[in-house]
């Protein structure tokens, strides 16, 4: 979200475009919230990959034996589920209605 606002004056620009060009709020609103959930589904990915890159080091560390199956069994998937798409709608949502609420005449050129 922090990266999303700080962008926001790169992003007010297109926004803007956009906007001349006959694009709806809604459309904007559901790209940004796209963004945001594609965003988290590429940092899901890259964390599974280092967890089960690293799952062996930490059973000998522990000393346990857990597995990727273990770990993927039960609830774990629905919760994880549900964290991603919280997470993807809370993230967006700020940036999503602040820079589709920009108006095209109010946009600094440059």
């Amino acid at each position: 979200m922090n990266l999303a606002t700080a962008r926001s004056l790169r992003r007010s620009k297109e926004v803007g475009l956009r906007k001349t060009l006959g694009v709806k709020r809604s459309s904007l609103v559901s790209q940004f919230l796209g963004e945001s959930f594609m965003m988290m589904l590429i940092s899901l990915s890259i964390a599974l990959s280092i967890t089960v890159a690293l799952l062996p080091f930490f059973n000998r560390l522990t000393g346990k034996s857990f597995t990727y199956v273990t770990l993927m069994s039960g609830n774990t998937v629905v919760i994880l589920v549900s964290v991603i798409v919280s997470l993807a709608l809370l993230s967006g949502s700020y940036p999503a209605f602040y820079l589709s609420r920009f108006k095209p005449a109010a946009v600094a050129p440059g």
